[in-house]
């Protein structure tokens, strides 16, 4: 397990440590509110400090949306290229990849930034990899590519970055910075490019495994990122090891949250990721909630700064040890105005605080993120006083069935199976393992417990064991898989799986260490076996099905889903071809939008030949791993609207069994295909009628986004 400390007395060695300096700049919300942009652009664009961790829609696996970077003021210098091409970027703990704009952007906002051009660089190398970073006011498209990155006087060879091609306009046009640097876990990176820090380590390129971030709040300079080594004179006595809870993010578990000494929030413990692309420190809405009461300040955070000396300290009880942040390091004075530094997400937890430390914790504590002994460590300042704002609250998203597709390199959110019935039989290793998985076309990786899993999850389920398969090979790779509830870490593997009569060699499998308890304990499968492209599959594995075709093991490249709408037996999942048994009538081809999941494009959704629903075109996604029929809230509340329906108290949409309910028809490449009543209505075993439209709570970017679970695939064969 890597582990989070928080330190002291370290000698700083001068061989291979290198400082990078931060330039404190205005930050992205400063510049929209000079240009008198700031008001429209929160209008259109609502901030979440959430959605970093818990995406808004996108099309791929790289979603990295940058309205997280609203109040970042704090960026660095690097160079890509030979000779070098300089570029300001955030060193970000809160994201894995590096990516900056090039010469092929003809967006405004690339026009306003240094452009990355290829042509000038005798090291580059191209790829025909391309690669999409959705944000919540559009996406970032571009292409991958190879080149020397220099990092203070750090030259890392055969670096992989994001070149965009395009960029949303006002957003980026008033950016202090270039890009993103991250330096997040390889787990969450997308498109499974390395790290620029784990090539740092593997071309042995600094003294130690670690780095280090120190943030002054006085004026533009001082601050830096410490490549290799921890700078004494930011440290004193004292070294706090505090235990990394995922390999993803810096993600840690606190004890508690005191104010004054008296208890306000993570009563149970929580999770907080500590990030330095994270500025304030958000939290969730009742924690929020109770700690403004206990300071006495109003629900907007303003407050006098004739007051800020009467506040009491807010204290972070982290393995044992209290962090305190006085009111000088969590109130913002900006000319001449103070307002807390705290701030509630916007999508409401379900079962566990997250909070997210940013700027103003690491302001006044000098963090070292050590991936040498497994740990990443803090430091507790010597100079106290240079104070600042606390980081952002991660906050768990609710449970949404839009959620799993609002994704993060490593995100599959489980709470889309929580009404799953279609389970199904697959093998691992020799002698073969049995295990039940949802075979899940809105996924991409195949994992199931281990015996190193002793989470109740796991101790409820069949685990794999290792030590009984002679194919079994294993890996250093770690992998995680969130959840609204919390996350599933593992290691990554290689055996034999058998599916039906198909045997795939050397597939990489995920092996729990550890599960969400409640959540998986009674649930009637396993694991997942993921069915969408290799793009958004965790950590760079190769899917099942990619495997089954590359080993030409299928008559054809495809598998088809035939679901019954009401027997327990006669669903399958075929392999490499199409059974003519199980529909009338001829196929219709549709194309696909994007290769990451089975996306499509929806003409419109009409009701009495009228539309009602995605009535410019919208997207959609045919997933074997999603129950309901989901859409936006706006669209299903006029759908029930038009049905009747009204919302019960366990917040599913009931119907008058006796209704007489129209036809609901999703119009597809022109093609017609109807739903009629008994295909979207379910009847409950206390006898009652619900609808199957489930509305998804979070919001989509630019399109229209529906998810077109087993209420449709029942209807037609896929």
């Amino acid at each position: 397990m890597k582990l989070l400390l928080l330190l002291s007395l370290v000698v700083l060695a001068q061989c291979s440590i290198h400082r990078v300096p931060l330039k404190k700049g205005k930050s992205l919300r400063k510049q929209l509110q000079e240009h008198g942009l700031l008001e429209d652009f929160l209008k259109k664009h609502p901030y979440n400090p959430a959605s970093k961790y818990h995406p808004v829609l996108t099309a791929t696996e790289s979603y990295e949306p940058m309205t997280n970077y609203m109040d970042a003021s704090y960026y660095g210098t690097i160079s890509i290229g030979t000779p070098q091409q300089d570029f300001t970027v955030i060193f970000d703990t809160g994201s894995s990849n590096l990516w900056v704009p090039s010469i092929y952007c003809k967006s405004s906002a690339c026009s306003n930034h240094k452009r990355f051009d290829p042509s000038k660089s005798s090291t580059y190398v191209s790829t025909n990899e391309t690669v999409y970073i959705a944000y919540g006011t559009g996406s970032m498209s571009g292409i991958l590519g190879y080149d020397t990155v220099a990092v203070s006087s750090i030259d890392v060879q055969n670096q992989i970055f994001g070149l965009s091609e395009t960029e949303p306009g006002s957003f980026f046009y008033y950016c202090n910075f270039d890009g993103i640097l991250g330096l997040a876990f390889p787990s969450i990176s997308s498109s499974g490019a390395t790290p620029v820090f784990d090539n740092m380590m593997s071309q042995h390129l600094v003294a130690q495994d670690l780095f280090s971030v120190y943030l002054s709040k006085d004026g533009e300079t001082g601050s830096f990122v410490l490549f290799g080594g921890i700078d004494p004179n930011y440290t004193t006595k004292g070294i706090y090891w505090v235990p990394l809870s995922a390999e993803t993010y810096w993600q840690i578990t606190m004890d508690r949250v005191t104010v004054g000494g008296k208890y306000v929030a993570c009563f149970f413990t929580c999770q907080a990721i500590v990030d330095t692309g994270t500025s304030l420190l958000v939290m969730p809405q009742g924690a929020y909630n109770r700690i403004i009461r206990d300071l006495g300040v109003s629900s907007d955070g303003e407050i006098s700064c004739d007051d800020v000396n009467r506040l009491p300290d807010v204290t972070f009880h982290i393995n044992g040890h209290a962090f305190t942040l006085p009111a000088s390091a969590y109130v913002l004075n900006e000319d001449g105005s103070c307002m807390l530094g705290f701030e509630n997400m916007g999508t409401p937890t379900e079962l566990g605080e997250q909070w997210i430390l940013g700027d103003v914790f690491i302001r006044e504590y000098y963090v070292i993120f050590d991936r040498a002994n497994n740990k990443q460590r803090k430091t507790k300042r010597r100079v106290l006083q240079d104070s600042g704002v606390l980081g952002e609250l991660l906050l768990q998203q609710a449970s949404s069935p839009a959620a799993k597709h609002h994704r993060t390199a490593t995100t599959e959110l489980l709470q889309n199976y929580m009404d799953l019935s279609y389970v199904g039989s697959i093998s691992i290793g020799t002698p073969p393992q049995q295990f039940s998985v949802i075979f899940d076309t809105g996924s991409a990786n195949l994992w199931v417990p281990s015996v190193y899993c002793s989470s109740p999850a796991c101790a409820n389920h069949r685990r794999f064991d290792p030590a009984r398969s002679s194919t079994y090979r294993g890996t250093t790779t770690s992998v995680a898989t969130w959840y609204g509830t919390g996350s599933m870490v593992g290691v990554l593997a290689y055996d034999t799986v058998t599916v039906g009569s198909v045997q795939v060699q050397n597939q990489m499998v995920g092996l729990s260490q550890w599960e969400p308890g409640s959540f998986l304990v009674h649930v009637p499968f396993d694991g997942f076996l993921g069915l969408a492209f290799p793009r958004i599959a965790s950590s760079g594995a190769t899917p099942l099905f990619d495997n089954m075709m590359s080993q030409g093991l299928l008559a054809q490249d495809l598998f088809s889903i035939y679901l019954t709408p009401d027997k327990q037996n006669g669903s399958f999942v075929l392999f490499g071809g199409i059974d003519d048994a199980h529909f009338t009538g001829n196929l219709s081809w549709i194309p696909l939008t994007a290769q990451t999941y089975w996306q499509i494009k929806v003409d419109r959704i009409t009701m009495h030949g009228l539309p009602i629903a995605c009535i410019h075109g919208c997207q959609a996604i045919l997933d074997s791993g999603t129950s309901m029929l989901a859409g936006p809230g706006i669209s299903i509340r006029r759908i029930h609207y038009k049905l009747g329906a009204t919302r019960s108290p366990s917040g599913l949409h009931t119907v008058r069994c006796s209704s007489i309910l129209p036809d609901i028809v999703f119009v597809i490449a022109g093609t017609p295909f109807p739903l009629p009543p008994q295909s979207y209505i379910l009847q409950m075993e206390d006898g009652s009628c619900v609808s199957g439209f489930e509305a998804y709570a979070l919001p989509t970017a630019a399109d229209e986004l529906w998810i077109l679970g087993h209420i449709f695939l029942r209807r037609y064969y896929s």
